[in-house]
């Protein structure tokens, strides 16, 4: 459990300071589809290199008001699009918090027993008296609830992110419940088009980046925020690994056997790779269950 404090608690040596050099190498590292490590917040301040988005203020406002100012616990699901930052708002949030009741990033993936994790939290609660909000990126649902059950005596609210590959329009939402979708707003769309031109090495890849922006403005054409990076990185952006994965959901497939849908995108990908060319809708048919001559649409 890391617990953001008011003051930096990530000093570097014997000065404290971190280089420029040092904070823009990890800028390059998030805008290349990395996270941020908290010791940069507080080196950079939030907004130097995330762009703050839709939903932050929406959800900041929501704790605040129904939980923290209520003194009372909850819970906050945000599911997200696979690629579309939910890490990185996940954090956002925590940090606009941090100032007003203790905050902490939970990772439930490693070893640390729910027991144990909860001894961490009465600690806290218990010397400060006053709400705690936990960010939760990812674990399972069952876990989830029942950490909160055993938190029970405790003023406890969490953030819970989780991964979705479901369309807004086909989810019905509780209160409480939000969804960050993989397309840019055109609000979000010009602050991810200023960071990501900084970063752009050629006129060439800035101009792209402008046509992105201004497809989104112009509401001609929506864009993922993956796309930002390519078009500034290319073969050096690492975010398509997990917009990939994600949407291939590999990890939830109990069984030994590909889908059909990932059997079709394994082969076109190898195809693609290696040899730069195109195949036939036909040639899937059989995966799909369609007669080898039925008529296809684009």
């Amino acid at each position: 459990m890391e617990v953001l404090f008011i003051q930096n608690p990530y000093r570097k040596g014997n000065d404290g300071v971190y280089t420029t050099e040092e904070l823009e190498k990890e800028g390059d590292l998030f805008f290349q589809g990395g996270n941020i490590p908290w010791y940069v917040f507080y080196e950079a301040g939030a907004g130097h290199f995330d762009a703050e988005r839709d939903l932050t203020t929406v959800i900041v406002s929501k704790i605040k008001t129904s939980f923290i100012d209520q003194f009372k616990s909850g819970k906050i699901i945000l599911y997200h699009a696979p690629g579309s930052g939910g890490t990185t708002i996940g954090q956002r949030i925590l940090w606009e918090l941090k100032s007003t009741t203790p905050c902490a990033q939970v990772m439930l993936n490693t070893r640390c027993s729910n027991q144990s994790l909860l001894q961490k939290i009465e600690t806290l609660f218990d010397k400060t008296n006053l709400p705690i909000v936990l960010l939760i990126d990812g674990e399972d649902q069952q876990r989830i609830t029942h950490l909160y059950k055993l938190a029970d005596r405790l003023v406890v609210i969490l953030i819970y992110l989780r991964r979705s590959t479901r369309e807004a329009s086909e989810t019905i939402f509780r209160e409480n419940e939000y969804f960050l979708p993989g397309n840019v707003s055109i609000t979000e769309a010009s602050k991810l088009g200023t960071k990501f031109s900084s970063r752009c090495d050629t006129s060439e890849k800035k101009d792209q980046i402008d046509e992105l922006v201004q497809d989104v403005r112009s509401k001609t054409k929506d864009h993922l925020i993956y796309e930002f990076g390519m078009t500034a990185y290319q073969e050096q952006f690492k975010g398509i690994q997990s917009f990939v994965r994600g949407y291939l959901q590999i990890e939830e497939n109990t069984s030994n056997e590909f889908n059909p849908s990932q059997k079709i995108l394994g082969i076109l990908a190898f195809v693609y790779y290696y040899g730069q060319t195109s195949m036939p809708c036909q040639f899937f048919a059989s995966l799909l269950g369609w007669q080898e001559n039925t008529g296809y649409r684009n």
